[in-house]
Order: structure tokens, then C-alpha cells, then sequence
């Protein structure tokens, strides 16, 4: 039950790092996004009917607006990883899929009124488009795929349809950008998945080593008092504090320096010093002296 517990928890911990790490990435591309949305709905104003354009315009500048409103939020509430993921996810899933179906739904409205040049600007709009899903996707359950898959073939029956020149050579091209970008988007996100998965691990491994050794510092001073110092031990210690050698302390005690020796041993062991002098600074601070 408690490694289901911890698996829950990093992968909430991991969905909510994707919340995180996409939304000024969104807020930069909502930005281009309103932009683009500006610069289409002026220039197709004298163009396209105002019962499609407008409707349209609306829908395509719900995105940026939601996204800048989400944004603004995040900063001043900063929720916790679970209101991310249990609120601001679904809400920027939302978002992301009403500016996809926009953007499949614009072919249809805009190109049909656009010559050449502004066709071509208007298809490498698709393909930043596509790009700016990846960008501004962190989420590993995002809606990226709609957007991947429904505007380049949304694009490329509207060029066989329409039998512009080149038509089908640049439907083939849209697809291809499409598939690629699918494949990158697929290979950037698994990677991002486990990155931000193993910093979890580690920095749950890094916590629990560390608790592990707070136990293990604490064990001399549990040793101490299951099996106290010896007076004898005592002795040497106080000798041992004054930076007496274990023959000095051996003479001053009258027994052998093999003696002073094991004392000395017992002393660094109950204490959990690393050396002669750090045992009798260590019995010093426990009290024992």
C-alpha cells in the first residue's frame, strides 16, 4: 500500500512539474497566438463573410485570453501540486483543444480568399502552429495529437479540394510536417516524463538516505547508555583530553600500554568518535566525564 502511495504521489508530483514547466511557454505562444489571430481577422475583414469571420475570431481569441487570465492566477494563488493537477490542467487542456479545432476549422474559412504569397505565408502559420505545440506542451497527457493530426490533414484536403497549383505536392508536404512533429513531440515528451520522474526518485531516495544517517548518529548516545563507560575507561578518557600518548597515560596509570590501548579502542566505540581525540571531545559533550 505505501509504494502504491509513493507511486501516486510522484506521478501526480510529475503531472503537476508538466503543469508547471508549460505555462509561460503557453503564455509566450498565446501571446503570437493573438497576434496571428489580430492579423487574420484584419486582413480577411474586407474578404471573408462576417457571419464565418467573426464567430471565427472569437473562438480563436478565447485561447490567448484564457491562457493570460490562468497565468495570472497560478502567480497569486500558487497552488500545491494537487489543485494543478485537479484544476489548472483541465482547464489549459480546454483551452488548447478549442484553439486546435480553430485552427483545423480555418482552412476552410481563410484560404479559400487567399492568393499566392499570402497562401504561403498563411501554411508555414500551420506548420509554426504545429511547432508551438510541442513548445508550449509539457503536460504527458496533453492534447497534442488533435492539433498534430487534425490541422495538417484539416490543410491538405482543403489543397486537393481547392486544385490550387502544386496542390497535392504541398499536402504531401503539410502531412509529412505533421507526422515529423508528432514523432518529436512523442520522443520530447516521454523524455521530459522521465527526467522529471528520476529528479523524484532521487530526491526522495536523497531524503530518505539522509534520515538514515540522522538514525545512525543517534546510535552512540543509544550505545552509552545500554553500556556506560568503566571508570578505568573514564580515566583514560580525561587522560586522553589532556593529549596525554597511551604510553604516558600507561605510566600515569600504572598498567600497560596494551591496556591503555583496548581502553582507548572501547572509548572511540561507545562514544562513535572517528579518533583518540575526537572520543574524549565526544565523552566530554555526552556528559560522561
Amino acid at each position: 500500500m505505501r509504494r502504491e502511495a509513493g507511486s501516486a504521489n510522484t506521478g501526480v508530483a510529475v503531472t503537476a512539474a508538466g503543469v508547471r514547466a508549460e505555462l509561460w511557454p503557453a503564455l509566450v505562444s498565446a501571446g503570437a497566438f493573438a497576434a496571428v489571430t489580430l492579423f487574420c481577422g484584419w486582413h480577411f475583414s474586407r474578404l471573408v463573410d462576417p457571419a464565418l469571420l467573426l464567430p471565427w475570431v472569437t473562438v480563436m481569441s478565447a485561447p490567448p485570453i484564457g491562457v493570460t487570465i490562468l497565468a495570472v492566477a497560478y502567480v497569486l494563488k500558487r497552488p500545491d501540486d494537487a489543485a494543478q493537477v485537479r484544476v489548472y490542467r483541465p482547464i489549459g487542456r480546454g483551452l488548447r483543444l478549442l484553439a486546435n479545432v480553430a485552427v483545423i476549422e480555418s482552412p476552410w474559412i481563410l484560404l479559400p480568399h487567399a492568393d499566392g504569397p499570402l497562401r504561403a505565408l498563411m501554411l508555414m502559420l500551420y506548420v509554426w502552429f504545429l511547432a508551438t505545440q510541442i513548445v508550449a506542451n509539457y503536460d504527458q497527457g496533453g492534447l497534442t495529437w488533435v492539433g498534430l493530426a487534425g490541422v495538417p490533414v484539416s490543410v491538405s484536403v482543403w489543397l486537393l479540394e481547392s486544385g490550387v497549383a502544386y496542390g497535392r505536392p504541398l499536402a504531401v508536404f503539410v502531412l509529412l510536417a505533421g507526422l515529423t512533429l508528432y514523432g518529436l513531440d512523442r520522443l520530447l515528451r516521454r523524455n521530459r516524463i522521465q527526467v522529471e520522474t528520476a529528479r523524484l526518485i532521487s530526491a526522495g531516495e536523497t531524503a530518505a538516505l539522509r534520515e538514515r544517517l540522522a538514525e545512525h548518529e543517534a546510535r552512540p548516545v543509544a550505545a552509552v547508555r545500554r553500556d556506560p563507560l568503566t571508570p578505568r575507561q573514564i580515566e583514560v578518557a580525561r587522560l586522553l583530553a589532556r593529549g596525554l600518548s597511551n604510553k604516558e597515560i600507561a605510566r600515569t596509570l600504572g598498567v600497560s600500554p596494551a591496556t591503555i590501548k583496548a581502553h582507548v579502542a572501547q572509548v572511540i566505540a561507545v562514544t562513535g568518535a572517528r579518533n583518540r581525540a575526537g572520543a574524549s571531545a565526544r565523552a566530554q559533550s555526552m556528559g560522561l566525564l
